[in-house]
């Protein structure tokens, strides 16, 4: 999940040369009702979004989908929601800009834990 789009294609990009089947979304709201009518083992997502930031949105997968794995990856530090961000998910942030290395393996550790 990216609100931009260029970024979404670069993950799905990315990981879709590698096997991984991949369904994006550029809104939080649109990610949960997608996570809603299928299952996932993973979720990628920016955290600095509008409406729900990605650490919202990993607080509500946490309580809907506890098996379903999440990335967050930005370009930013925020602590706008320091109250719900999960230490597990703040010390594995991927950094932007990203280099594909990167990404598939931090992707494949998560899958593989």
């Amino acid at each position: 999940m990216d609100d931009e789009p260029s970024l979404c294609q670069l993950a799905e990009d990315i990981l879709g040369s590698k096997g991984y089947q991949i369904e994006t979304a550029e809104s939080a709201a649109i990610a949960l009702e997608k996570l809603s009518n299928g299952h996932f083992d993973l979720v990628l997502s920016d955290i600095i979004m509008p409406g729900m930031n990605g650490y919202q949105l990993a607080h509500e997968i946490q309580k809907r989908y506890p098996t379903t794995k999440i990335q967050l990856t930005s370009g930013f530090d925020d602590h706008d929601n320091i109250e719900i961000i999960d230490k597990f998910l703040q010390d594995n942030l991927i950094h932007k800009p990203y280099t594909a290395n990167t990404l598939l393996t931090q992707i494949r550790s998560l899958l593989d834990a």
